[in-house]
């Protein structure tokens, strides 16, 4: 049994609960918001809200501001997607059409904006101030970071600083709010809030990291988006970083193609070999183990019990991950 499959096993009562409160809360009057809805949760792992479930039962928690937190967290995370999507005009997600191919770019847009309030009623209704305050927190730091991605789109200037920073804002600080809400709701230390925050900080790093791997190695009915997506809509990440600091020359001509229009399958397939040959894919690998290490490394100061040893599990698999 895969560490995923072993976590929805630990979290079955769970689950159909988060899955109870979804259906109720995602209904409008707007019969188009239903719809958008209805498509873009119709698929997806929800990873976010389980760690979070699993953390809350790692800590023993009794209660069901749990549930409600996993369902702001998965409702966040979705209104995320349909802004990017529209942001970066990606036509494929969740292996289905994106909702601004399906609905338009308004109605989209006006689906995410819904799904953030929707979110903040939720976490507003647990009359937990200092959870809800760490879902705003959040919702800020996710923008801060698109907006930094968006300044760089097109730019050639992208230090790996400056990426991790991106990566971090987008990704990271969901994953960490998942696992820091659970230790807060459970009234945890200071201390080890802390190292819950940062254990899904790092974790989500890791994830993001090979995520954009994926994005030149992986099969686009395996992840449920197009491949190529990042480098067509002008975005450094790791591996193209790493390449511009080993092969400028190689580098340059693919940004010429990019910038002309003119950049083909083949090319793409080229860019892929070079970045074997480079050990770009190599170091972006060794960094993704490196973000999982120090995951590890906090997972390891929280109590030990079959729920710790799941999230060890899942940590682990990271680098290996294929969607």
């Amino acid at each position: 049994m895969t560490d995923y499959l072993k976590l929805k096993s630990l979290l079955t009562s769970e689950i159909l609960e988060l899955d109870k409160l979804m259906t109720q809360v995602l209904i409008s009057e707007c019969t188009l918001l239903n719809s958008v809805s209805k498509h873009i949760f119709s698929a997806g792992k929800r990873l976010r809200p389980m760690m979070l479930l699993l953390m809350a039962k790692l800590f023993s928690y009794q209660g069901d501001n749990h549930i409600k937190f996993a369902a702001v967290m998965e409702i966040i995370h979705t209104a995320t997607l349909l802004h990017d999507d529209v942001i970066d005009n990606s036509t494929m997600r969740r292996n289905q059409v994106s909702a601004h191919i399906k609905w338009g770019t308004r109605n989209s847009i006006i689906a995410g904006d819904w799904l953030f309030a929707l979110a903040y009623e939720i976490a507003c209704s647990t009359k937990c101030l200092d959870g809800t305050k760490i879902i705003a927190g959040i919702a800020k730091e996710i923008v801060d970071g698109e907006l930094r991605q968006l300044l760089f789109k097109n730019k050639l200037d992208l230090s790996e600083d400056n990426y991790y920073k991106i990566i971090e804002a987008k990704t990271g600080l969901l994953f960490a709010g998942a696992t820091e809400l659970a230790a807060n709701i459970t009234n945890q230390s200071i201390v080890t809030r802390e190292d819950s925050r940062l254990f899904g900080l790092h974790y989500g790093i890791a994830f993001q990291i090979q995520d954009d791997l994926l994005d030149y190695l992986g099969d686009s009915n395996v992840i449920g988006k197009n491949i190529g997506d990042d480098l067509l809509e002008g975005k450094l990440t790791l591996p193209l970083i790493y390449y511009k600091q080993r092969d400028k020359k190689g580098f340059k001509s693919v940004i010429t193609k990019l910038q002309q229009n003119n950049f083909t399958e083949q090319d793409f397939k080229q860019l892929k070999d070079n970045l074997f040959n480079t050990d770009c894919i190599t170091d972006c690998q060794k960094q993704i183990i490196k973000q999982q290490d120090i995951a590890q490394d906090y997972l390891a100061k929280l109590p030990q019990n079959d729920y710790s040893y799941c999230l060890s599990g899942l940590t682990s698999q990271i680098v290996a991950r294929q969607n």
